[in-house]
């Protein structure tokens, strides 16, 4: 979920703290170049005051250091972190339901087409069961759901980030 001066994701993988520091590199060269590329003096003047005095390797700061990440344990505390994430467009009084914001997966899980394709997690459960157990198994499918989901959320490393940059006109 992209709002105008901090994203929220999940994200899996097993360097993540690798994946997010490329993402942020990645993303913050394509933006200033398409600043430089408009002429954005404003914007650029406002990422050379974020960039920190003892950084010598830049001359912009995009995004702020670090990730404000947390492990997700279980299917309580996803449903939690993902009603939050699509809950922030409509506190801010952008939209009246999570799914009209254009920049977020809550359309998504709405069961409805969103900006661009997504994994939605619960989909990744059920392929897990598919995949690993209903082959093998003849329990019910519920208990194969939730056996999923526990395995899915202990096995993985799932993790809630948040990540601020720099520009905000507020």
């Amino acid at each position: 979920m992209i709002l105008e001066n901090h994203l929220h994701f999940i994200a899996q993988a097993p360097e993540l703290d690798k994946c997010v520091a490329g993402f942020k590199a990645y993303t913050a060269r394509r933006i200033i170049d398409h600043l430089q590329r408009q002429q954005a003096e404003r914007l650029l003047q406002r990422l050379h005051f974020a960039k920190a005095a003892h950084k010598r390797d830049r001359e912009y700061q995009f995004w702020q250091e670090g990730v404000h990440a947390e492990m997700i344990l279980n299917e309580a505390m996803m449903r939690q972190n993902l009603d939050y994430i699509h809950a922030n467009p409509v506190k801010r009084g952008y939209v009246n339901l999570p799914q009209h914001w254009r920049y977020s997966s809550a359309a998504n899980y709405e069961g409805l087409v969103g900006l661009m394709e997504i994994d939605v997690w619960f989909k990744k459960a059920k392929r897990i069961i598919r995949d690993r157990w209903a082959s093998r198994c003849s329990a019910h499918p519920t208990a194969l759901y939730s056996h999923a989901i526990k395995l899915f959320s202990e096995k993985c490393c799932i993790i809630i980030c948040h990540a601020t940059y720099e520009i905000d006109d507020s």
